[in-house]
């Protein structure tokens, strides 16, 4: 190290030119990085997943719940009622979705759910069997579907 700051160059010291090189550098690296524009970009970001269901089965009469919407079915112990289901993405990506169940679970057996991805710009349509179980009890009941994506 000494022998490298003993050398001169054209009677400069070589450690003095580096430290005046690398002073450049940086204050040169700091100004090439100076920001010239600043934008904000506003993103409204919308749900891409639609649900419809269909209580006669058909392609005829589709009907989409708003949240929180309350459906009524009625029957007796040991019935079943089965509907169209369609859920629809409308983004460019597919999205995984999953189906789940709660309150009296115990009550109702219910299947043809979804669970798995629906394509981009596509539709999952299938047919759901809601059945009373035979051993519930009279009674009114709620059954919550949560349709979940991600």
């Amino acid at each position: 190290m000494r022998k490298f700051l003993g050398k001169r160059w054209h009677r400069l010291p070589i450690g003095v030119i580096t430290a005046v090189l690398a002073v450049c550098l940086l204050v040169g690296g700091v100004l090439a990085a100076y920001p010239f524009l600043t934008a904000t970009i506003n993103v409204d970001v919308g749900e891409p997943m639609t649900v419809e269901y269909n209580w006669s089965g058909d392609d005829a009469g589709w009907l989409s719940p708003t949240e929180g919407a309350t459906l009524s079915i009625s029957g007796v112990a040991g019935d079943s009622k089965t509907f169209g289901l369609k859920v629809c993405n409308v983004a460019n990506n597919p999205i995984n979705v999953t189906t789940t169940l709660g309150d009296n679970t115990d009550k109702f057996t219910v299947t043809g759910l979804p669970n798995g991805s629906i394509p981009a710009n596509g539709c999952w349509t299938g047919s759901v069997t809601a059945a009373i179980n035979a051993d519930a009890p009279v009674g009114a009941y709620t059954l919550i579907v949560t349709f979940v994506r991600g």
